[in-house]
């Protein structure tokens, strides 16, 4: 913003050119030199176009924190439920292989298990209609 001046923009010897308003400034911007100008009508205008998609910018960052975080859970119960169902399935071999070798305890503390992983899913799930 230090860069903001006032320039007379006009045309000089069939070139367009802008000129500082202050007589003690001697520089003289032609423009084949690159430079851009924005009128004093339209600069606020750009300056909050310029703010609001830099708002919008940190909103979307959030997001994206948000979102990740909330991917980073469901992953880390996707591993907890396919650890029990892993474990699930080797005491259904067990149990299929001779139904007395397991004792009721071990099954009964599986289910207690996985119906505690259940549960604990469907309350912080990302489906969750609280969650969305």
């Amino acid at each position: 913003m230090s860069e903001v001046r006032k320039w007379y923009i006009g045309v000089y010897g069939g070139e367009a050119q802008a000129r500082p308003c202050s007589p003690a400034e001697f520089e003289i911007i032609n423009e084949r030199e690159g430079r851009y100008f924005v009128l004093k009508e339209d600069y606020d205008s750009a300056a909050q176009c310029f703010l609001t998609a830099a708002e919008g910018c940190v909103a979307a960052e959030r997001r994206e924190r948000a979102l990740q975080q909330r991917l980073t859970a469901a992953d880390e119960r996707a591993d907890v439920l396919e650890g029990l169902l892993l474990q699930t399935n080797e005491l259904l071999y067990a149990i299929q292989g001779d139904p007395g070798a397991v004792p009721s305890s071990s099954i009964d503390s599986m289910r207690g298990r996985v119906f505690e992983a259940l549960k604990r899913d469907r309350s912080t799930s990302v489906l969750h209609p609280q969650n969305l």
